[in-house]
């Protein structure tokens, strides 16, 4: 298995390369640097190779994936162990949950008739120009 991903690394390294080193279509009107007024074509000796390595490419990285599919890692479904492990947002549910049922009840009219203190600052606050 990780022969073959040291061999899709080294595809993948050269299929930038060879990318990279290729030259702009020149009937591409100079969107990519190529010149507007040339109707020369010019043959790309890069493009069959790159291809190759693309369709080598996509082979390898089939292959990894079917080879890791039933790999030893991989014992079952990620959704069967999610339920044996308890979400944080339940676990800090569950606290607020024990947290207000350890105080003392509070009724709505309560927290409405409960008196709103004014804050005054302590010094006066003049503005920074």
């Amino acid at each position: 298995m990780s022969v073959l991903l040291i061999v899709n690394t080294c595809v993948v390294v050269a299929l930038i390369l060879l990318i990279l080193l290729q030259k702009t279509d020149p009937s591409s009107g100079g969107m990519f640097g190529g010149t507007g007024g040339s109707q020369t074509v010019v043959r790309n000796p890069l493009a069959k190779p790159t291809a190759y390595l693309a369709a080598a490419f996509m082979v390898l990285t089939l292959a990894i994936a079917f080879f890791n599919k039933g790999g030893e890692h991989h014992t079952g479904s990620v959704m069967e162990t999610m339920d044996a492990v308890p979400a944080p947002a339940a676990q800090q549910a569950a606290m607020v949950g024990e947290a207000i049922s350890a105080t003392a009840p509070i009724s709505a009219t309560e927290v409405i008739a409960a008196p709103v203190e004014a804050v005054t600052p302590t010094a006066p606050v003049s503005p920074s120009v």
